[in-house]
């Protein structure tokens, strides 16, 4: 999408984190905004991620990621309490 322009400006910024660490594993949870241009029309949104992490010898390493965005049937309460 960047590569042929269909998306443009975009930023995301994390405005809340709960991250958990088990020995050699983490999962965090966060509450992310984002805004841009999708074929020349100004979208903004939030939503949520959550992230699971291995340590390894070489450091904390991304082992999964999985998103979804606000929608009508999907609210997110900007004062979640994790």
């Amino acid at each position: 999408m960047f590569n042929d322009g269909s998306l443009s400006d975009f930023i995301e910024e994390e405005i809340f984190e709960k991250t958990e660490i088990f020995g050699n594993i983490a999962h965090r949870l966060s509450l992310y905004k984002k805004s841009g241009f999708m074929n020349g029309k100004e979208f903004k949104n939030k939503g949520i991620k959550t992230m699971q992490f291995i340590k390894t010898t070489a450091g904390w390493k991304i082992s999964s990621v999985a998103w979804d965005d606000e929608r009508e049937e999907f609210k997110i309460d900007d004062k979640i309490s994790w």
